[in-house]
């Protein structure tokens, strides 16, 4: 079969538009740094990669929540501590008022130190987060959840005990929030702990009450302050232990992203030696193949002749 030079021609001619295609996708990975630049480069590893970006956006969100929830339980934490604190404090007053005989004078001095506690105590209990949003009040995050009633001489819990949940891992979730409230109440959430300390506290400012008349209610106020304090302890002793698995869950975090990052190079990775090697190559192919179209198209019949 004789072939023409217009066939020889049309040969030459598509060979280097191939050659441009692989050249072009050539330089394209190495610009982005990937071997697969879209599905029809390697569709199988395409839609591997679609997969792992997948799982790198779900780690992403997991560490966001590691690092905003850990934060929370920080402040949490730090909250109970002082909460905790004042409320020893305040049964080392009652302690103090109890077992001495005091004038009404030293036992109004009592009762207005432990009015600051409580103060302090309820300023802990309306504790925000970075966010701005109350961390004690179960999820009406956005509702300042204990209330003083100055004509009642009550403290009134409007959140409520309904736990919020953050998401952690695959699968995994931690409760957010802790019921604080509850520490302070005997049972509920009617803060009757607060209630009663702060009844007592201003009978004892009240120099018209003989400190005789209230020694009762000390007693009382000092067992409910111990049940109060158990609680907060047996609480901060559940945010260390939640603190310690998001360490680990961050840990893990790290070694998913190493493996996904790994697992995408061997996907998608180039060798830049290899490819500007087949670049090179590729150049000097074309440039042959247009010498040679550039002879071919200056044949005629007397270079036959």
């Amino acid at each position: 079969m004789r072939v023409t030079n217009t066939s020889m021609s049309r040969i030459m001619m598509d060979s280097m538009a191939n050659r441009t295609v692989e050249y072009a996708k050539l330089n394209e990975q190495l610009t982005s740094g990937k071997r697969v630049n879209k599905i029809s480069d390697d569709p199988v590893a395409s839609m591997q990669l679609v997969q792992l970006e997948n799982s790198k956006s779900d780690v992403n969100q997991y560490k966001t929540n590691v690092v905003r929830l850990s934060g929370n339980y920080s402040v949490q934490e730090a909250s109970l501590k002082s909460l905790e604190g004042q409320l020893l404090v305040v049964r080392d007053k009652l302690l103090a008022a109890k077992n001495g005989n005091h004038s009404a004078t030293e036992s109004a001095t009592f009762g207005r130190e432990i009015n600051l506690l409580l103060d302090g105590m309820m300023s802990d209990l309306n504790t925000k987060n970075s966010e701005g949003n109350y961390l004690f009040a179960g999820t009406k995050t956005n509702i300042e959840p204990v209330e003083y009633n100055k004509t009642t001489q009550t403290y009134t819990f409007k959140g409520n005990n309904e736990r919020r949940d953050a998401v952690v891992g695959n699968g995994i979730t931690l409760q957010e929030n802790t019921d604080l409230s509850s520490s302070l109440s005997v049972s509920g959430n009617n803060l009757e702990i607060l209630t009663n300390l702060k009844k007592l506290a201003n009978k004892m400012i009240d120099s018209s009450i003989k400190p005789a008349a209230y020694n009762q209610e000390i007693s009382d106020n000092l067992a409910t302050i111990e049940i109060g304090a158990k609680k907060i302890g047996g609480m901060l002793t559940d945010l260390g232990a939640k603190q310690n698995r998001l360490e680990h869950l961050s840990n893990l975090h790290d070694d998913v992203e190493i493996v996904n990052a790994n697992l995408e190079k061997d996907l998608a990775g180039i060798d830049i030696l290899q490819v500007n090697s087949a670049m090179q190559s590729n150049f000097l192919s074309t440039k042959i193949a247009h010498s040679m179209q550039a002879k071919i198209s200056q044949l005629s019949l007397f270079n036959y002749i």
